[in-house]
């Protein structure tokens, strides 16, 4: 039995230089060599359905081609090719099961609308006035979607009055809430079911691995961080920032202690207790 491997199975509608690259195989995975001295040709269905024409082969090696150009008139979709070859009045056809899948696209020019220019109201009434028209927009009148747009105008006070009547666009359908988008996923539930789902599991508890302080300058206002460590969430370095003291007075000899009010109070309790002493025979 005959397999096959095909590169480059797709194409545009009316394209002419791509081509279909097929490599034939044995069962047991050895190519299969064209001979180009049989007559090749290939044979295109689509459903139950066949093309009346043959298309030409190409052979190089152990590679076959098949180009586009010969079905540039095809519409688009996907189409089935069979490869056959003939010699001595003998037939084989490959592959031996099922056909050859390519795939034909659409192009620009099929089924698709033409987009419409928008139209600049500001550009044209430029051009008006530079074509020497005295051209004012007078108003703009909203239509239901379904009518056509029109201009009207009149001439008033020597100015070419201009109104518009431009349809709206039409209404866009609703769009499904996140809660409709989790339910047409494959979800149960009610809409509390759906935050819940939305909700991430509970985190570790912060954990403090070293406490670091810093020294910062008097009066400084006292600072407090955390750096995580690690990939682990919840893990931390407490950086601690506080402030020294203020430094204290030296005080000067004469000028904060030992003041003149002192050494005369010294004085006056000095003689008092000699006096005392010398009255009740201490000496």
């Amino acid at each position: 039995m005959s397999q096959f491997h095909v590169d480059y199975g797709d194409f545009k509608r009316e394209d002419t230089v791509s081509s279909m690259k097929i490599n034939l195989f044995n069962d047991d995975g050895t190519p299969i060599t064209p001979n180009k001295s049989h007559t090749w040709v290939g044979k295109v269905v689509r459903g139950n359905k066949r093309t009346e024409k043959t298309y030409q082969i190409l052979i190089s090696d152990d590679d076959i081609f098949v180009s586009s150009k010969q079905m540039k008139d095809l519409p688009s979709g996907d189409y089935g090719l069979e490869l056959w070859e003939e010699y001595d009045g003998e037939t084989v056809i490959y592959p031996s099961a099922g056909f050859i899948g390519f795939h034909i696209h659409r192009n620009a020019d099929d089924s698709f609308q033409s987009i419409d220019p928008t139209i600049d109201i500001n550009q044209m009434l430029k051009s008006l006035h530079q074509a020497g028209l005295n051209v004012v927009v007078d108003k703009v009148v909203n239509l239901s979607s379904d009518d056509s747009p029109r201009v009207e105008s009149k001439i008033e006070d020597g100015m070419n009055r201009l109104t518009f009547y431009l349809p709206q666009g039409q209404k866009g359908d609703q769009g499904d809430s996140a809660y409709q988008v989790w339910l047409k996923a494959g979800h149960q539930g009610t809409e509390q079911d759906f935050f819940n789902f939305l909700k991430g599991d509970t985190g570790p508890a912060p954990t403090i691995h070293g406490v670091t302080v810093n020294k910062l300058a008097a009066g400084a206002t006292p600072t407090f961080d955390f750096i995580a460590v690690g990939d682990v969430p919840g893990n931390y370095n407490a950086v601690i920032g506080l402030p020294v003291g203020t430094d204290g007075h030296t005080p000067v000899k004469g000028t904060d202690y030992w003041t003149e009010a002192d050494i005369n109070d010294l004085k006056a309790k000095i003689k008092a207790e000699v006096e005392d002493a010398v009255a009740n025979g201490k000496y």
